[in-house]
């Protein structure tokens, strides 16, 4: 399969760390957008449910069509000042902007992921309780990736 060489290891929650090992971008420019995403999404569930931090958990990586989403878990009985900022919508706000800023940062500067982002596709994050109770989400774009 194309994208057999590609093996991304790190995830993390507040600086999302990929790393990824030579692959041919001339191989991939070839494949659907859709299949280069479910491909990569497989290859990054192979490791999860990913222990981030001592709070946070990446529990599962899917793609559909031209997007990637990322579920990260939040066990807000060890994430106390967490907790506090979600019921603040202002600090729910900044925690979430914190967060994607973050997350920006590490996947922009990732050959894969400004390689998918290039070709029209889009990142997503969407953040969970320990129950799996939707609390935000945010996505990254090759528009974010440029400012």
């Amino acid at each position: 399969m194309i994208l057999k060489k590609i093996a991304l290891t790190l995830i993390l929650i507040t600086s999302t760390a990929f790393s990824a090992p030579f692959f041919n971008i001339k191989r991939l420019n070839k494949a659907p957008l859709e299949l280069v995403l479910k491909q990569l999404s497989k290859e990054l569930s192979e490791k999860l449910p990913k222990e981030i931090n001592k709070f946070t958990k990446l529990t599962e990586i899917k793609s559909n069509k031209n997007s990637l989403t990322f579920i990260k878990t939040i066990d807000l009985q060890k994430a106390i000042q967490i907790n506090n900022a979600l019921k603040n919508e202002k600090a729910k706000v900044y925690l979430k902007k914190f967060l994607q800023n973050n997350d920006k940062n590490e996947v922009c500067k990732e050959t894969i992921f400004k390689y998918v982002l290039s070709r029209g596709a889009s990142i997503n994050y969407t953040l969970t309780d320990e129950k799996s109770n939707f609390l935000f989400k945010y996505n990254i774009d090759n528009r974010l990736c440029l400012q």
